[in-house]
């Protein structure tokens, strides 16, 4: 059983959120010794339970709160493991309303009061750290928050004694916090350009940073994005030629003798693209989550080393939201929210839009906001010419400072011919004027989690 071996200092939640706040002032740093040696500190959390590790541009998140999702729903069939004692950890990043999303137990988010036990672990273990590089003459290390959340999650995992955790990569791979841990099994779920300033300007450039948290004695996977992309795909199998691995490929599509439903029989009853949409019981799969779920599955099932019942495939794609990916919040009107904030995410979206309206006889306009440091054109022209003609878009800013503001994103839309119908200078000012309309908000994680509170406060 673990324990913590250091002295903590005891936080409150609110002590613990403001030193994850304190910590944004040192951006992004990539030196990944900084959490291995905060947990040796703390005594290697992480080898007290089995880690799947998910990289990728996106797709990510989806893929791995569904890996825990088939994981959990396995490991409970076959262990009757009381609801205290959970099973499976997650770590997923960013949030969309309240950090502790990031760290799930067998479902649920943690608890105020063990977030912040980990986050007074991780903050200990930093400080004793670098004060024993300071003593011996060595330069202080920039701890990150994203390297505070990463040791919290896996000192929770360790103190709850999960038996496996899915943790997704914040951002690259090859120096990314959760590559300090030994996963059993690997997965890439596709590459693309996104945070090009710091992963590369290139796909080539930005799968060899994703694809160096492939290591000797694991099992990879790779899903659609990689399969389907030669120049990728040539990259990722150097490197697992580079360390004796077998790469297993899950194609987009996984044949079915019908969609989901409660009367499925085969254990290979996951949606194709053409087939995904709304189950018998009302839960809406988009399209684009085809090949994140096949890929969870065949991830889920590499661990159990036994294939999932069709009735827990069933059950779970039934039941299973993936918060912020076409998350339908309300209808009559309709309130959806998307998370896309890149490119090929942005793509995608619309195109799971477009195929949404056919179904619908009124237009659904779009709210957007976007991150001043994103493809702000190419994603603003993908809305603006697969939006509905009939549809208005709106466009606001998020309290992020990194968002590009409401008037300059105007601007855009209006020299693609579609000047927005509004400008709103904050998302509950456009929330509540379009309370009565039917529309998507998209172009980046904070627009999807700050109209989800305010949907939610209303």
């Amino acid at each position: 059983m673990y324990s913590v071996p250091i002295q903590t200092k005891p936080l409150s939640y609110a002590d613990a959120c403001e030193a994850l706040t304190l910590q944004l002032r040192i951006g992004i740093d990539p030196v990944l010794e900084t959490v291995i040696e905060m947990l040796e500190v703390l005594g290697n959390p992480q080898s007290y339970f089995d880690v799947i590790q998910i990289g990728g541009t996106n797709g990510k998140t989806s893929t791995s709160r569904y890996t825990a999702a088939f994981l959990e729903a396995a490991l409970k069939d076959i262990n009757g493991t009381p609801e205290d004692m959970p099973l499976v950890g997650l770590y997923t990043s960013p949030e969309l309303e309240r950090v502790n999303e990031r760290i799930v137990l067998d479902g649920e988010d943690v608890a105020d009061e063990l977030f912040a036990t980990g986050v007074a672990a991780a903050q200990a273990a930093g400080e004793k750290v670098n004060h024993n590089r300071l003593l011996a003459g060595e330069s202080l290390y920039n701890i990150t928050q994203f390297d505070l959340l990463t040791v919290a999650a896996l000192v929770i995992f360790a103190l709850k004694n999960v038996k496996v955790a899915v943790l997704e990569v914040g951002m690259g791979g090859r120096w990314d916090a959760t590559t300090a841990t030994t996963p059993l099994i690997t997965a890439i779920t596709g590459v693309d350009l996104d945070h090009t300033k710091i992963l590369g300007e290139t796909k080539a450039q930005i799968a060899q940073e994703k694809a160096a948290i492939i290591k000797p004695g694991q099992r990879v996977f790779f899903g659609a994005g990689v399969a389907e992309d030669p120049e990728v795909r040539a990259i990722v199998d150097a490197r697992c030629d580079a360390c004796s691995i077998e790469p297993e490929y899950i194609p987009a599509q996984v044949p079915l003798e019908k969609c989901v439903s409660a009367k499925a029989s085969s254990a290979n009853d996951l949606p194709t693209k053409e087939q995904a949409g709304h189950t018998s019981r009302g839960t809406h799969i988009p399209h684009y989550q085809a090949a994140n779920i096949a890929l969870s599955k065949a991830l889920a099932e590499a661990y159990l080393q036994h294939g999932l019942s069709p009735q827990t495939t069933v059950d779970l794609l039934e039941h299973t939201l993936i918060p912020g990916r076409f998350e339908i919040l309300s209808e009559r009107p309709f309130h959806i929210i998307d998370a896309a904030h890149n490119p090929q995410s942005v793509r995608v979206s619309m195109d799971e839009l477009r195929a949404f309206q056919a179904t619908q006889d009124e237009p659904i306009s779009a709210l957007i906001a976007m991150f001043a440091d994103k493809d702000t054109e190419q994603m603003a022209a993908l809305i603006a010419n697969s939006l509905d003609p009939r549809a208005d878009i709106y466009v606001t800013q998020t309290h992020n400072e990194r968002c590009l503001s409401a008037v300059r994103l105007g601007e855009l839309f209006s020299t693609l011919g579609r000047a927005p119908a509004r400008i709103f200078e904050s998302v509950p000012d456009a929330c509540d004027a379009l309370a009565q309309g039917d529309y998507i908000a998209i172009g980046t994680i904070t627009l999807a989690g700050e109209v989800k509170t305010f949907e939610k406060s209303g």
